[in-house]
């Protein structure tokens, strides 16, 4: 012992109890402004990615299925008369603004009866019913009628498909005017079974394999139930309309009604922002709408192949295939 008094001994300071001193106020402020800086680069970036993303998406619908880009599409002023209006596969027709066919398109009109895809071998796999004024179409539309009939038996060896209806002018009082007959891009079939008709909903075999494959041929159904289209009918029937592949195609993929879809592209789809997609046919299209006053020019693409089609009301739709360049 060397006679100190152990319990007046200093001790060693605890680094943990030893009281903190103050952080220097300028290091706050500089940490502050260091973390606000990196928060405005932050929203910064993001508000630049978000326009991006909006551009890219401006006018799109949630559906579209978009599989071309339209930036290489290049544009040239066309005068497109207001009888353009009422030319066309994409017409809407109602009782207050019907759709009729020129004399020459009449004239033009294939009959049923005569097509060369009527038979596969020696078996009638669509036959014709009705009168000999409504068992006409257009060329493109029997031959594409002709087409899926074709494949129908094909594939399920069903030839009880009968055409009731084609070409016809509706009467405005007793005749629905949803589908325009009178375009002749309309089909009314059924099934004739022994000789008596039945609904498609009759055989749902063969009536699920028209309503997940028309679209492929161009075609679109009014009624998939396969019941009676109209009401108190004394036919049953169900109507295929013929709108082209692409434009059957967007429909089918996104369950829209026709008229639905024409007014989609009237409300949405511009030149500079057309609807952009791949039809059931591998092609990649581009959609767009453009009003019609038969004074000013509209825009049409210059450097692709493309059709137009009237909606019978203000305005055409112009529809471009990006497989066939100019």
């Amino acid at each position: 012992m060397n006679g100190e008094n152990d319990s007046t001994r200093s001790l060693p300071r605890d680094p943990i109890h030893e009281p903190q001193k103050p952080m220097d106020f300028r290091k706050i402020v500089f940490i502050s402004i260091f973390v606000v800086a990196i928060i405005i680069v932050i929203l910064f970036c993001a508000a630049i990615l978000s326009d991006i993303i909006c551009k890219a998406n401006a006018g799109k619908s949630p559906n579209e299925n978009s599989g071309s880009q339209s930036t290489d599409i290049k544009f040239e002023n066309m005068v497109v008369t207001k009888s353009d209006i009422k030319k066309g596969i994409l017409q809407i027709a109602t009782k207050e603004n019907p759709a009729y066919l020129s004399d020459e398109e009449i004239a033009n009109l294939v009959k049923l009866y005569t097509s060369p895809e009527r038979k596969s071998g020696s078996v009638e796999y669509y036959t014709i019913a009705g009168t000999l004024q409504s068992d006409r179409l257009t060329a493109e539309t029997s031959e594409k009628f002709g087409a899926l009939a074709k494949a129908l038996y094909n594939e399920l060896g069903s030839s009880s498909i009968t055409v009731k209806y084609a070409y016809f002018i509706p009467n405005e009082k007793t005749d629905s005017c949803d589908f325009p007959h009178s375009l002749g891009t309309t089909v009314d079939i059924c099934l004739l079974i022994n000789g008596d008709s039945y609904p498609m909903s009759k055989s749902p075999e063969t009536l699920n394999w028209i309503n997940n494959n028309c679209y492929r041929f161009g075609f679109i159904n009014s009624d998939p139930s396969g019941e009676v289209h109209d009401a108190g009918a004394t036919v049953p029937k169900t109507q295929l309309r013929y709108v082209g592949v692409p434009h059957a195609t967007y429909i089918a993929q996104n369950n829209l009604s026709f008229e639905e879809y024409v007014d989609l592209i009237k409300n949405y789809y511009t030149p500079n922002n057309p609807l952009t997609f791949t039809g059931a046919d591998g092609i990649n299209y581009a959609v767009y709408y453009a009003a019609v006053d038969g004074v000013n020019p509209i825009k049409v693409p210059s450097n692709y192949e493309y059709d137009i089609s009237g909606n019978n009301e203000n305005g055409v739709i112009i529809t471009i295939n990006k497989s066939k360049a100019k």
